[in-house]
C-alpha cells in the first residue's frame, strides 16, 4: 500500500494531499468549535440557574429572618408597654404594686405566638417568674448558657436550643427580650424555629420569584419536601407523584435529593414534541422548602444548530476550492518538470550546452535559472580543471602558512579552545582553556575531557559528540557544567565541530567554549522573578492589568480581567481604556491616573464601568505605580461588585416594602381597631353610669390610655412610612419629623430649609429622608443631646444637608461598625451623594454632612 502511494504521480499526490489536509483541518476545527461552544453554553446556563437559585434562597432567608425578628420584637415591646401602663397606675396610686404585677402576668401568660410560641417573664438573677409551662415557673435556670446570655443582654434578639421536660431532644428556638427596669423583669417573646414558616406570608416574596426568567420560558418555583407547590407560575397543589414522559417521578426525585440538578422530559399542551428540561434546586431545612430554577435544554442549544450549518457549508466550499486549485497547480508544475527531465537526459550524455527557456519569474522560472547557471558552471569547470590541478601545490603551501597563523590566533584568543579524539582524550588546548578549568595546559594531555564533568554532563557531551559525528555539522550547547581543579563548578557555553586530519578524514572533535557562570546565575534569578510574577498575575482571581500611565494604554491583562469586561486580549493590548468606553464616566479614568500618580498607591476606588457588550457594572479598583521597561505604568487590580450592590439594593427594597406594610397595618388596621375599642368603652361607661356603678370612673382612665395608644401608633406609622413625601413635599415631611422629635423625645429640633426648587426624583427624596431620619433618631436615642439643628441649603451646582447636635459626639469605632450608619452610607451611595460623619469641633456633638450635585448637572 505504501509503495503504491509512493509511485503515484505528483499530480495525484498534490491533489489528494491538499484536499485531505484542508478537509481534515476544517472538520477538526469545526468539531472543536462546536463542542467548545456547547460546553461554554452549558456551563454558562448552569451557572446562571445556580446563581439565581442561590439569590432566591438568600433573599428568602434574609427576609424571613428579618420578619421573624421584627415579629418577636413587636410582641416583646408591646408587652413591655402593657406592664409600663400598670406600673404607671401603681405610681399614681390607682392600684397596688402586687395588683399591677398580677395583672401584667395574666395578660402575658394569655398570649401565644404561632402554635407553641409564648411570652414569659424572668429576672436578672435567672429566676423564671411566670411561664406557660407550670414545670418551669418559679425555677432558676442560671446554669444554662443561654440564660446567662439573657442576663448579660437583658434586651435584644437571641437564638438557642431548648429541650422541654417531656421531650427527648433539643430544638432550635428564637427569642426577643425587652427589659423593664423598675421591677427587674425581662419580658421574652419565644418561638420554635420549626414554626417560623407559619409566621411567613408567601405573598411578600411570591411576585419577586415569579418575575425571574431564564431564556424564553425558564422560571423559578418553590416546593416543599412533600411535593406541595408553594410558589409556581402555573401549577398548584401536590405533585409528588407527577411523572415525566419517560415515567420518571421527577418531583419525587427533587424532594428526595433536596439539593442538586436533574434532567427530565416534559410536553406542554401547546407543544408538539417532548422537550428536555434542566432544574437546579437548593433546600431550606428550617422551612422544609426547596427553591428551584428550570429551563428547556433546546433553548440552551439553539445557537449550536446555526454553528453546525456554517461548518458543513464551509467544508463543502473548501473541498471545491481545493480541487480547482490543485488542478491548476498540477498543470503548471508537471509541464515544467517534464522539460527539466528531458534536458537533464541530454546533459548526462556530456552535452553541457543545453539550457532551459526562461518564461516566468516564479519558483519554476528561478529553478530554470539555477539549472542554466549550473550548466554554465559545469561547462566552465570542464575547461578550467587542468589549471586548477597546477595550482594545487601553491594552495598546499599557503595552507601551511595559514595553519601557523591559526595556531597563533588560538593561543591568544580569550575563549577556550580544545581538540579531543573520538574517545574524548585531549589532543590540544589553548591557554584560555587552562584558565577556565584552573590547571596548566600540559596536564590536560594525559586526561579525558570527561574527567572534568559529572555523570550527567558526561552523557550530554557524549550525545553532542555523537550528533556532530553522525551529521558532520557543528552544534552549539549552552547547558554544560565543568568541574574545576579546585572542585567548584562553572557553566559552559560551547560550539563543537568535527576535527579532520591532513587527508580530510575525521579524527575527533574541536570546540570553542566560554565560561558563562555569572550570566547563567543572573538569567536564573531573572527567570525565577519573572515566573513568580507571571503566575501570580495570570492566576489571580481578581481582574488585573498593566497600563502605561499616559492615557492608561494597556500593556497586559490577565484572564480574570477579560472575563469581567467581556473583551478579548486582542481588543485591549495597545489600546487606551479611555478610548474603548471602559469607564462609564470619563472623570473616573482621570481620577484613577491623578490619584495613582500623586500617591504612588491607590486603594479601593469604587467606580462604574462598561463591559464589551455595553453592560453597566460597578467595580472597585486598587493600583500601584511600577516601572516596566523604563516606562512608568499602573499595575491595577479590579473587582466586580455589581452583584453585591444589586443584592444590597434588593435587601433594602424588601426592607422598605416591609416598613411600608407595617406602617400601613398600624395606620389602617390597628388604629381603627383601637378607635372601635374606644367606642365600646364609651358605651360601657354609659351603661355603668346608668347602673350607678363606682368603677365607671376607672373606664375614663382606660379610655385615656387607649387614646394615647392610638396617638403613639399613628406617630410610629409616620416614622416608618412618611406619606407626606409624596403628598405634601420633602420640606413638610422634615417639619413633621422635627415636630415628632420635639414632642416625643422633648429635644429642641430646628429646621432651616433654603433651596430654590423642589426635588423631582422621588427615589432621591426617600433615600435622603431616611438618612436624615436615621441620623436624628440616633442623636435622640444615644447622644444625650438637648438641641438638634437640621439645615438644607444650596449653591450653583451643589446641595448641602447638615444635621448637628450638642450631644456626646460619635466615636470613630461606632462610625464604622453601626448597622444604621452603614445603611446611611449605602443610601448616600445610591443617590450619588457624599456622606461624612464626624465630631463637631464647636459643640462637641456629632456633625452629619451630605452633599450632592443638583439634578441636571
Amino acid at each position: 500500500m505504501i509503495l503504491s502511494l509512493k509511485n503515484l504521480s505528483i499530480r495525484f499526490k498534490l491533489l489528494g494531499g491538499y484536499a485531505l489536509i484542508f478537509i481534515l483541518s476544517t472538520l477538526a476545527g469545526g468539531i472543536v468549535i462546536y463542542y467548545t461552544v456547547q460546553s461554554s453554553i452549558e456551563a454558562s446556563i448552569e451557572q446562571e440557574l445556580t446563581n439565581s437559585t442561590t439569590t432566591i434562597l438568600n433573599m428568602f432567608r434574609t427576609a424571613a429572618s428579618t420578619s421573624i425578628k421584627t415579629h418577636l420584637q413587636a410582641v416583646a415591646e408591646k408587652n413591655k408597654e402593657i406592664i409600663q401602663r400598670f406600673y404607671s397606675d401603681y405610681e399614681r396610686g390607682l392600684i397596688s404594686e402586687d395588683a399591677a404585677k398580677e395583672l401584667s402576668r395574666k395578660i402575658i401568660l394569655s398570649q401565644t405566638i404561632g402554635k407553641t410560641g409564648y411570652v414569659f417573664i424572668s429576672t436578672t438573677g435567672g429566676n423564671n417568674i411566670d411561664h406557660p409551662n407550670p414545670g418551669v415557673s418559679g425555677k432558676n435556670f442560671i446554669d444554662h448558657d443561654f440564660v446567662k446570655k439573657m442576663m448579660r443582654m437583658k434586651e435584644g434578639y437571641l437564638e438557642y436550643d431548648w429541650k422541654n421536660p417531656d421531650e427527648d431532644h433539643k430544638r432550635p428556638k428564637a427569642m426577643y427580650m425587652s427589659y423593664f427596669e423598675p421591677w427587674g423583669w425581662i419580658i421574652s417573646a419565644s418561638s420554635y424555629r420549626e414554626e417560623f414558616s407559619e409566621l411567613i406570608r408567601i405573598s411578600d416574596f411570591k411576585d419577586n420569584i415569579l418575575r425571574l426568567r431564564f431564556g424564553k420560558t425558564g422560571y423559578a418555583f418553590i416546593v416543599d419536601s412533600k411535593g406541595n407547590m408553594i410558589v409556581h407560575p402555573f401549577l398548584s397543589g401536590n405533585h409528588y407523584r407527577s411523572k415525566d414522559k419517560n415515567g420518571n417521578y421527577f418531583v419525587k426525585e427533587i424532594c428526595q435529593l433536596k439539593n442538586g440538578k436533574i434532567l427530565f422530559s416534559w410536553k406542554n399542551l401547546q407543544d408538539k414534541n417532548v422537550r428536555k428540561k434542566m432544574v437546579i434546586f437548593n433546600y431550606i431545612p428550617e422551612y422544609d422548602w426547596i427553591v428551584a430554577s428550570v429551563i428547556y435544554l433546546d433553548e440552551i442549544y439553539a445557537p449550536l444548530n446555526t454553528i453546525r450549518q456554517i461548518i458543513i457549508i464551509t467544508i463543502f466550499l473548501i473541498v471545491v476550492l481545493t480541487i480547482l486549485t490543485s488542478f491548476w497547480i498540477n498543470n503548471t508544475l508537471i509541464r515544467s518538470l517534464r522539460g527539466f527531465m528531458n534536458r537533464l537526459t541530454v546533459a548526462s550524455a556530456g552535452n553541457f550546452t543545453t539550457r532551459m527557456p526562461l518564461k516566468s519569474s516564479d519558483e519554476i522560472g528561478q529553478l530554470a535559472g539555477y539549472f542554466n547557471d549550473f550548466m554554465n558552471m559545469l561547462e566552465k569547470y570542464s575547461t578550467s580543471l587542468k589549471s586548477e590541478i597546477n595550482q594545487h601545490e601553491k594552495t598546499e603551501n599557503a595552507l601551511k602558512i595559514s595553519e601557523a597563523k591559526y595556531r597563533t590566533i588560538l593561543e591568544r584568543m580569550e575563549e577556550g579552545y580544545f581538540e579531543v579524539s573520538f574517545s574524548g582524550r585531549f589532543i590540544f588546548i589553548n591557554r584560555s582553556m587552562g584558565k577556565t578549568i584552573g590547571v596548566i595546559e600540559k596536564s590536560f594531555l594525559d586526561n579525558k575531557i570527561y574527567d572534568y564533568m559529572n555523570q550527567e554532563n558526561s552523557k550530554k557531551l557524549t550525545a553532542l559528540f555523537n550528533k556532530v559525528k553522525n551529521s558532520g555539522i557543528a552544534v552549539q550547547i549552552s547547558d554544560l557544567e565543568f568541574i574545576k581543579h579546585n572542585g567548584s563548578k562553572c557553566s559552559i557555553e560551547t560550539s563543537v565541530s568535527l576535527l579532520y586530519d591532513s587527508h580530510g578524514n575525521p579524527v575527533g572533535f574541536s570546540g570553542v567554549l566560554r565560561d558563562v557562570t555569572k550570566r547563567k546565575k543572573a538569567e536564573k534569578a531573572l527567570k525565577l522573578s519573572e515566573e513568580l510574577f507571571s503566575k501570580a498575575f495570570r492566576n489571580s482571581p481578581g481582574g488585573m492589568f498593566i497600563a502605561a500611565i499616559n492615557g492608561i494604554r494597556i500593556i497586559n491583562v490577565n484572564d480574570s480581567f477579560l472575563k469581567i469586561t467581556g473583551h478579548s486580549l486582542l481588543e485591549l493590548i495597545g489600546k487606551e481604556l479611555t478610548n474603548i468606553r471602559f469607564f462609564q464616566n470619563t472623570s473616573d479614568g482621570i481620577k484613577l491616573v491623578k490619584n495613582a500618580g500623586s500617591k504612588k498607591h491607590l486603594e479601593s476606588l469604587e467606580f462604574k464601568f462598561l463591559t464589551a457588550t455595553g453592560e453597566k457594572r460597578i467595580g472597585v479598583i486598587s493600583a500601584e505605580i511600577v516601572n516596566v521597561w523604563g516606562e512608568q505604568c499602573i499595575l491595577a487590580a479590579l473587582e466586580d461588585i455589581t452583584e453585591s450592590r444589586q443584592l444590597e439594593a434588593q435587601i433594602l427594597n424588601v426592607s422598605e416594602k416591609e416598613r411600608q406594610k407595617i406602617a400601613m397595618t398600624l395606620h389602617d388596621d390597628l388604629c381603627p381597631h383601637l378607635i372601635g375599642i374606644d367606642v365600646l368603652i364609651k358605651m360601657l361607661r354609659q351603661r355603668l353610669e346608668k347602673k350607678d356603678i363606682h368603677e365607671a370612673q376607672s373606664v375614663d382612665k382606660i379610655r385615656t390610655l387607649l387614646l394615647d395608644s392610638v396617638d403613639k401608633t399613628r406617630q410610629l406609622s409616620k416614622g416608618l412610612f412618611p406619606v407626606n413625601l409624596s403628598e405634601h413635599g420633602f420640606d413638610i415631611s422634615l417639619e413633621e419629623l422635627a415636630a415628632y422629635v420635639r414632642d416625643v423625645f422633648k429635644i429642641s429640633c430646628e429646621l432651616t430649609f433654603n433651596i430654590s426648587m423642589p426635588f423631582k426624583d422621588s427615589s432621591l427624596v426617600v433615600h435622603l429622608y431616611y438618612i436624615v431620619h436615621e441620623a436624628v433618631h440616633n442623636v435622640a436615642k444615644h447622644a444625650g443631646a438637648t438641641q438638634i439643628q437640621i439645615k438644607l441649603w444650596e449653591n450653583d451646582e451643589t446641595i448641602f444637608f447638615t444635621i448637628k447636635d450638642n450631644g456626646i459626639g460619635i466615636s470613630t469605632q461606632k462610625a464604622t461598625l453601626g448597622m444604621g450608619l452603614k445603611i446611611m452610607k449605602y443610601r448616600a451611595a445610591r443617590i450619588g451623594a457624599f456622606l461624612d460623619i464626624s465630631k463637631d469641633s464647636e459643640s462637641g456633638g456629632t456633625l452629619v454632612l451630605i452633599k450632592f450635585e443638583k439634578e441636571g448637572n
